[in-house]
């Protein structure tokens, strides 16, 4: 399913996000830090069902300190996905009803 991707999606950026901590000893300030660590991430993914048109569907945070994040995903079926699920994500983003989708699956650390 779409969101199956999307769980996929936010695993590799928490790989490259903690790989990037092993190097630099803070996770990275921006997307654009993470995609253009050579090995890390070869690109931001896009979202299955809009493929970033719009919108981007994928949401970085950093804590203030660099030791701290969360990547979010909108998911359209709650169901499909049992672990990190849940109705809000960082402050100032809105879900996107009107596409479908119905919550949000979270990657933090920590």
């Amino acid at each position: 399913t779409r969101d199956t991707r999307r769980v996929s999606d936010l695993e590799k950026i928490r790989v490259a996000l903690e790989s990037a901590k092993q190097v630099g000893n803070s996770y990275p300030a921006a997307v654009g830090n993470i995609t253009n660590l050579t090995g890390f991430l070869d690109k931001w993914p896009s979202d299955p069902k809009t493929n970033g048109v719009g919108f981007s569907n994928y949401r970085y945070v950093v804590g203030s300190s660099g030791t701290s994040y969360s990547v979010c995903a909108m998911v359209e079926l709650l169901t499909s996905i049992s672990s990190g699920i849940g109705t809000s994500c960082s402050s100032g983003w809105s879900l996107q009803t009107g596409l479908g989708f119905t919550g949000y699956y979270m990657v933090t650390q920590p």
